[in-house]
């Protein structure tokens, strides 16, 4: 079949789900020596999620939860900033990489993903993205 043939039903991606973001960067940086580069980088909320697609159109999704529990996941799924922005915010690897070297705690990248501020954005295509990094 084509790509972006109506395939009736179907799975989208299957996810992978690392233990911090260092290890999610070392993937990342394993697969781009082998010339596999993410399709979408993308910080959902609940997750940083860093996509793949393959030349038959089949997706994997690497990601971290940035929350402890399911629980604490929940109140700022509610939140304004989740609901005018459900998508999230889209961030640049290599960025989210020179941070995690450079020693910046995970936490504090996932928590400044998810409200918008320190955006690890390439370009500020996106409004979410036109803060300035912190």
């Amino acid at each position: 079949p084509q790509l972006n043939e109506s395939k009736g039903a179907g799975m989208h991606h299957v996810a992978f789900t690392f233990a911090n973001l260092a290890d999610l960067v070392q993937a990342y940086k394993q697969r781009k020596e082998l010339g596999v580069l993410p399709t979408w980088c993308v910080n959902h909320g609940p997750t940083t999620s860093m996509y793949y697609t393959g030349p038959d159109g089949n997706q994997i999704g690497t990601q971290v939860d940035d929350f402890a529990s399911p629980g604490e996941a929940t109140e700022p799924m509610q939140g304004a900033l989740f609901v005018g922005n459900p998508l999230g915010t889209d961030f640049d690897p290599e960025e989210l990489a020179r941070k995690i070297w450079s020693g910046v705690e995970g936490s504090l990248l996932k928590k400044g993903l998810r409200s918008g501020r320190g955006c690890l954005c390439s370009e500020a295509r996106f409004s979410y993205c036109r803060v300035a990094n912190s």
